[in-house]
């Protein structure tokens, strides 16, 4: 938020909710008034998901020379790792039967 605030200092939503996290947490209005940015290229993160459990992803962002100040980021698990049997079980879940995705809509030809 910092990184945004630093390139559009303008911005009154930016204020508007740095003002409110700082009114409501005194770690954050300390944090942002320390003015630091740290831009984050690659990390991991750890999520919990109702239905799967644990999930330990890495992310890694990429600089786009033709669009200032967007990130695209993209997450993954490790291959072979518990996270991605995970994601294979979302998946499958997610995944309509194979009949379901062959829908004839319209008359049928005799």
């Amino acid at each position: 938020m910092r990184a945004a605030y630093g390139h559009d200092p303008d911005s009154a939503r930016i204020a508007e909710v740095a003002q409110g996290l700082s009114a409501e947490s005194d770690e954050f209005a300390g944090l942002w008034r320390l003015h630091e940015v740290k831009s984050k290229s690659q990390e991991g993160k750890h999520l919990r998901h109702p239905d799967v459990g644990d999930l330990h992803i890495v992310f890694a962002a990429f600089t786009v020379n033709g669009a200032p100040h967007q990130q695209p980021v993209v997450h993954q698990a490790e291959p072979a790792s518990p996270t991605a049997a995970a994601f294979e079980t979302l998946r499958a879940r997610a995944t309509p039967p194979k009949e379901a995705q062959h829908v004839t809509v319209g008359p049928a030809a005799s």
